[in-house]
């Protein structure tokens, strides 16, 4: 298996983290959702990264979805503020509080950047492409 492969199985494995925690984020309305920090490995060579605890330093603030959100790709999604990239998670049906949004939104932006021709309806509802 070569690392390129362990890196993009990776990503999805990520991906699928964040799936799964926007599904089951919050209890009345609490957030439950450990922001611990994802990590990647490769077993075979020295090469490692990680994905870091995403940081609240810019608010989020609330603006409608960009014009072709339904359709939008991994790579244009990347290109949006927090805040849209926020937007655009709620307009595809998730209403989970601001703070685990924003992480999300975080979490899914980096992920994207190994399938940037992947809808994010697509990589919200856990299709990802083999």
């Amino acid at each position: 298996m070569t690392t390129a492969l362990r890196a993009r199985i990776a990503v999805v494995a990520a991906l699928g983290a964040a799936t799964v925690a926007l599904a089951a984020c919050t209890t009345d309305g609490v957030a439950t959702v450990d922001s611990a920090e994802l990590s990647a490995t490769s077993t075979s060579t020295t090469t490692s990264w990680a994905i870091p605890t995403p940081t609240t330093d810019a608010p989020v603030s609330e603006v409608p979805a960009p014009a072709g959100w339904q359709t939008m790709t991994c790579k244009q999604y990347s290109e949006l503020s927090l805040s849209e990239q926020v937007a655009v998670i709620k307009a595809n049906g998730n209403q989970a509080p601001a703070e685990a949004l924003s992480t999300a939104a975080q979490l899914l932006s980096t992920g994207c950047a190994a399938f940037p021709d992947l809808l994010i309806s697509d990589a919200l509802a856990g299709r990802l492409p083999r």
